[in-house]
């Protein structure tokens, strides 16, 4: 439940090793979900979502589905789906094989997996990375007076942090209407691939 209570709210999404779009595109469809499952059934767990993740990343439409696990929590989970429209997210959330996938994460679950629907807001090609990279997930509530400031913000970030030495290009989903749990607090999660 903690990591439910750390994550909500208008995304910025601070990732590298995603399959890179070629170009930025206003129907494709971005699906972020964050898992909690019991203590004990972590091995299980990440085992089951790896294998979603090779699954789904055959699927037609799909351009990117990575599969990231907390550092330190090792029973957090954060699954990034990138998608080139929504009929084909549509189609994959629908398929058996996701299906029978999510009944049987349901039996491992600590808490409500918490999904959110996006659309792209700052995609850029970013270099694919190997096991063991670390990735930053971050949120950024933009709310209040300085609200219309934020986005100018996130996008001046992005092109700032690639100059970086070491980070790889960033890519951040807008956020669109969540599937569930909108009432999730704030925060930031450092996240490494398992």
């Amino acid at each position: 439940m903690r990591i439910l209570r750390l994550l909500g709210g208008i995304i910025a999404i601070l990732i590298a090793g995603i399959a890179s779009p070629h170009a930025q595109d206003a129907s494709a469809t971005y699906v972020v979900s964050y898992i909690e499952v019991a203590p004990s059934a972590t091995g299980a767990a990440a085992s089951l979502l790896r294998a979603l993740r090779d699954a789904s990343r055959k699927e037609a439409g799909n351009s990117g589905f990575e599969v990231l696990q907390r550092k330190g929590q090792p029973q957090q989970f954060a699954v990034l789906e990138y998608w080139n429209d929504a009929k084909a997210q549509a189609s994959h959330a629908a398929a058996a094989g996701t299906v029978q996938a999510v009944e049987k994460l349901n039996s491992y679950l600590a808490a409500p997996i918490d999904q959110r629907l996006h659309t792209g807001f700052v995609v850029g090609k970013s270099k694919v990375s190997g096991r063991g990279s670390v990735y930053v997930l971050t949120h950024v509530d933009l709310i209040g007076a300085k609200k219309d400031e934020g986005p100018a913000a996130i996008k001046q970030l992005n092109a700032d942090s690639v100059q970086d030495a070491g980070i790889l290009p960033l890519r951040r989903p807008a956020a669109g209407q969540p599937a569930q749990s909108p009432d999730a607090g704030r925060g930031m999660a450092r996240k490494q691939r398992p």
